[in-house]
């Protein structure tokens, strides 16, 4: 399931650059043009305008529609949940495809009401949480932090295998490798639907801290349903709060994580930022980008293993504690490749400058597994809904935010084109900061190794009713 949805992804991410840049350098230049001409700023401003707004576009389903998902997942069960966000997806993709095959009858900007078809499932933020939900449900907390960069390392996999995937379908013509994601997605969606059930929704419901206050016998059908909803809708902020305010340190984690993934978003210019910059095709330009999967597959698989294995039994220190600093030094990296990729001048030093960047990239990853330890089954797929939820703000504020910051580079010169990649370092330096603060502010919860740990597990296990 991961790879297929990267491969699907890439091939679509990818080819829409290419279709829509096309498009706008027709209307600016007319149908004879050369294809340098399409690198100039006029098109570039469009094309980062247009992807800002249809990137912003695609996070408001999400935004209205994951926390209420997420709830329904933690009853009614994961799977049911996930296949109808990527139906959802599939017919959001299909629609925009449609609207760019006739540019002659359609203005480009409907492809900002695309994004309305993943009222279906609430799109890509509830279809993530639920992979990580369904993992979360059958494995052990020793084993959570491993899965999820197991997880991660499927998604790479199969963006590596994507790239040359995308590279050939794009060599035939941008609009075949368009409608072979779309393709390769429709079939993802019905495997989707086939995966067994993860979730044990009688468990679920007998651990569940805050109870449902069911609506008495009598009423009518129509107000025993406005009831129940309105009963559901209080559980659902209830426990909430108990996630993120009782649970303290999930809320200050779930701050962390906010930080992070803000940062990193500076990299959604990165196949704009290297055209300009460099004079590629997007075709090479997602070529050059397999750098990123090989860098995060060594990283997950090799380096934050025995990183993590070298400091629970050189320095004996807590799974909590050991997963804190890792995730520290996961930003500090992260920045410091923002900062070379920022104002690297030559392809080289670009190249030195992504390779630092996923080498910071086990954060996510480190803090999923560590919030997920602090809560019960029951509220797991409520707890990723809200982070979701958080990502889903990030997400819609973000592609502005970098679009304008490489808009702002472009009118001040090449020496500036890399102002977003500077500002997504200074926000990445700030979730190091905070991590540290973490840390120092916890250091009683994190524990420093040994018994304590043990002891405190069996209080959180009686305290919040995890397995």
């Amino acid at each position: 399931m991961c790879i297929s949805l990267a491969i699907s992804g890439t091939l679509v991410d990818t080819s829409l650059y290419e279709i829509l840049e096309d498009i706008i350098c027709e209307r600016v230049h007319g149908t004879g043009h050369r294809d340098d001409k399409c690198k100039d700023t006029g098109v570039q401003t469009q094309l980062s305008s247009l992807m800002g707004g249809l990137q912003a576009a695609m996070m408001v389903p999400g935004l209205v529609l994951t926390v209420p998902y997420g709830a329904l997942a933690d009853r009614y069960g994961r799977v049911k949940i996930l296949g109808l966000s990527l139906l959802g997806i599939t017919l959001y993709m299909a629609s925009m495809a449609v609207v760019c095959a006739r540019p002659d009858v359609f203005s480009l900007k409907l492809i900002w009401l695309s994004p309305a078809f993943q009222v279906i499932g609430g799109g890509t933020m509830v279809a993530n949480p639920m992979l990580y939900a369904t993992v979360a449900d059958i494995v052990t907390d020793e084993q959570r932090s491993s899965a999820f960069m197991y997880i991660g390392s499927l998604v790479m996999a199969g963006s590596l295998v994507a790239r040359p995937i995308t590279y050939l379908a794009m060599s035939r013509s941008a609009w075949f490798a368009m409608w072979l994601g779309i393709a390769w997605l429709g079939i993802t969606t019905v495997l989707a639907f086939c995966i067994p059930e993860t979730l044990n929704v009688q468990a679920a419901v007998e651990t569940d801290p805050v109870a449902v206050e069911t609506p008495p016998d009598g009423k009518s059908p129509v107000l025993r349903f406005i009831a129940t909803a309105r009963a559901y809708v209080t559980k659902t902020f209830k426990t909430i709060r108990w996630l993120f305010w009782e649970q303290r340190l999930v809320g200050f984690l779930l701050v962390g994580l906010t930080f992070e993934t803000l940062g990193k978003l500076a990299q959604l210019v990165s196949p704009q930022y290297i055209s300009k910059r460099y004079k590629l095709s997007y075709s090479k330009v997602n070529l050059l980008q397999s750098i990123d999967t090989v860098t995060v597959l060594v990283l997950l698989l090799c380096i934050l293993p025995v990183a993590g294995h070298l400091l629970t039994t050189k320095l004996r220190l807590s799974a909590r504690e050991k997963d804190l600093r890792l995730a520290q030094g996961s930003a500090v990296v992260a920045a410091l490749g923002t900062l070379v990729i920022a104002t690297a001048d030559k392809m080289s030093l670009l190249v030195v400058g992504m390779v630092t960047f996923n080498l910071g990239g086990g954060y996510t990853y480190l803090l999923r597994g560590l919030m997920t330890s602090l809560v019960a089954g029951h509220s797991i797929g409520l707890l990723y809904s809200c982070i979701a939820f958080v990502d889903t703000i990030i997400f819609m504020v973000a592609p502005l935010l970098y679009a304008w910051l490489f808009n702002v580079g472009l009118g001040q010169g090449d020496a500036w084109i890399g102002l977003p990649y500077l500002v997504g370092g200074g926000i990445l330096v700030a979730a190091a900061v905070l991590v540290g603060l973490i840390r120092a502010s916890f250091v009683d919860d994190v524990g420093t190794g040994g018994e304590g740990d043990e002891e405190e597990g069996e209080a959180g296990e009686e305290s919040t009713g995890v397995r």
